[in-house]
């Protein structure tokens, strides 16, 4: 069964989202004596505090993002360099052989076009078909040396293929891990700004407004508060 993706609840940023937090914190922690009174103390205004520094400590977008990008750097690399040495090899091949059954043997394709899948699959062929003529094409240079070479690159190839595809799993569930997190801290946000809403909604203007989270959420609370 597919994993449904959990939505942001809240519509700012996440560095946003932090500074909110706080910002609330500091207004809960100036209005103590009004909030006492509603059985919100120290302990219950140090979640937001504790849930507002866990999620400011969890990696973000950029950083697992960036592993992303890494691993597809070392990936491209490892291309490159077996483009480069399957190229060379079909150079051999293409003077000794032309365009024979054999040459057709290797199907090299075209190499700079392949994806890494077909060009790991293509090197490994090549690595196996030039072990068997190896003695037709020694006389163009090939040796062993060039074709373990290519099978080393092929099998760092797959394992960079496998760094890429760990990297996107690892960013994509830190990233739902993290929306996690600040859906619980925007919903213990809203419970108590609601709080402040209500303490101050009759007498205090400038002190309600600082309990409004966000745009338009200006109206008077309701008289029916979720519990604390």
């Amino acid at each position: 069964m597919a994993i449904k993706e959990v939505v942001r609840e809240y519509k700012m940023a996440d560095n946003e989202l932090a500074q909110l937090g706080d910002k609330l914190v500091g207004s809960m922690t100036r209005d103590a004596t009004e909030f006492t009174k509603r059985k919100v103390d120290d302990t219950r205004r140090g979640e937001i505090t504790s849930q507002c520094t866990e999620f400011k400590n969890f990696p973000t977008d950029e950083e697992l993002e960036g592993s992303v990008i890494s691993a597809t750097e070392e990936k491209d690399a490892t291309q490159a360099a077996l483009v480069e040495k399957l190229s060379t090899i079909r150079s051999m091949a293409e003077t000794v052989y032309g365009n024979s059954g054999k040459y057709k043997t290797f199907n090299f394709g075209e190499l700079s076009k392949l994806n890494g899948k077909e060009l790991y699959f293509t090197a490994k062929r090549v690595a196996r078909v030039g072990t068997v003529l190896l003695s037709e094409l020694a006389s163009e240079g090939l040796t062993v040396a060039q074709l373990t070479e290519i099978s080393t690159l092929a099998t760092l190839l797959d394992n960079n293929l496998d760094a890429i595809g760990e990297a996107v799993e690892k960013r994509d569930i830190r990233t739902q891990e993290r929306i996690i997190l600040g859906n619980k801290l925007w919903r213990n946000m809203v419970k108590y700004a609601n709080v402040g809403k209500s303490i101050f909604a009759a007498n205090d203007e400038a002190r309600y407004n600082d309990y409004v989270l966000t745009e338009g959420d200006d109206t008077p609370p309701s008289s029916t508060l979720p519990p604390i």
